[in-house]
C-alpha cells in the first residue's frame, strides 16, 4: 500500500472509532456531566478529539512535517480573527438554564467553538487536506467531504432520511472546499477554524440550535464574515516557527 494511503487509513481509523464511541457507544457518561460556571458547553469537545489524535499521531509516528500549522503564515491575523466570534457572541449574549449571565454565557460558548474547530481542523484541514493536496481539487474535495460525513455517524440517527442524509453530504462536501480554500490562502489552522465556526452556530451543535434565535444566528455569523473575509483577502504570508511539527515549523 502506498505510505499515503497507509498513513490516512491510521488517521481515520483513529478518528472514526473515537466518532463512533463517543457518539454511539459511550455518550451518558459524558452527556450527564454538569460543570459550574457554563462549562458543561466544554463537555461536547471530546466528539473533535478523533481527528486531532489522528493527525497527531500520524505526524509524530511518520515524523511528518505539515504545511499546515495553527497560525499558519500569520499569527496575528490567525490570533485576531480567532478573537472575533468570541467577542461578537459575548456582546448577543446567549440565554441558558444555568442562570449565568447572557454576555458572560456567549463568551464561554465563543471561547468553545474556537477551541473545537482547531480539534477537528488540525485533522480535516491540517492533516488530511494537506496529505491530499497533490489531488486533483474535485478528487480531493469529494474524498475530505466523504471521510467527513461518515465521521458524524448521521445515518444512524433514528428517523433519518436519504434526503436528509445526501443534503449533509452535500453541504459537508461544499464546506470542505470552502474551507480547504481558506487552508490553502493561509496554511493556518485556526483560520480554517473560524470558518468551521459557521456550521456550529448555525445549529449543527444542539447547544446553539437551542439557545440561540434565527435572527441572532444570522446576525453573529453575518459580523464574523464581515470581518473575517478582509483578513483572508488581504493575508500576509509570514514564516512562523513555533509548537513543532503540526503547530508550526
Amino acid at each position: 500500500m502506498n505510505k499515503k494511503w497507509f498513513r490516512i487509513a491510521i488517521f481515520y481509523f483513529v478518528a472514526i472509532a473515537f466518532s463512533y464511541s463517543m457518539r454511539c457507544m459511550f455518550t451518558e457518561w459524558y452527556k450527564d456531566i454538569t460543570l459550574p460556571y457554563g462549562f458543561s458547553a466544554y463537555k461536547s469537545w471530546i466528539q473533535g478529539f478523533g481527528p486531532f489524535l489522528g493527525a497527531i499521531l500520524v505526524t509524530w509516528i511518520f515524523a511528518l512535517k505539515r504545511k499546515n500549522t495553527l497560525f499558519g503564515s500569520s499569527k496575528s491575523q490567525s490570533l485576531l480573527m480567532g478573537i472575533v466570534p468570541i467577542a461578537v457572541l459575548s456582546i448577543v449574549g446567549v440565554k441558558n438554564d444555568e442562570g449565568l449571565s447572557i454576555h458572560y454565557y456567549g463568551f464561554i460558548l465563543g471561547f468553545w467553538i474556537i477551541i473545537y474547530g482547531i480539534l477537528e481542523e488540525t485533522g480535516w484541514r491540517g492533516y488530511l487536506h494537506d496529505e491530499l493536496r497533490e489531488l486533483k481539487p474535485v478528487l480531493k474535495y469529494l474524498i475530505i467531504g466523504s471521510l467527513w460525513y461518515s465521521w458524524h455517524f448521521t445515518f444512524l440517527r433514528d428517523g433519518t432520511t436519504f434526503k436528509n442524509e445526501l443534503i449533509i453530504y452535500l453541504v459537508l462536501v461544499f464546506a470542505g472546499w470552502g474551507i480547504g480554500q481558506i487552508a490553502e490562502k493561509t496554511n493556518s489552522i485556526l483560520a480554517s477554524g473560524c470558518f468551521h465556526t459557521i456550521g456550529n452556530i448555525m445549529g449543527l451543535s444542539e447547544i446553539f440550535r437551542t439557545n440561540l434565535s434565527p435572527n441572532q444566528k444570522y446576525l453573529i455569523v453575518a459580523v464574523c464574515l464581515m470581518i473575517w473575509i478582509p483578513f483572508i483577502i488581504r493575508w500576509k504570508k509570514k514564516p512562523l516557527a513555533i509548537f513543532g511539527r503540526f503547530y508550526g515549523t
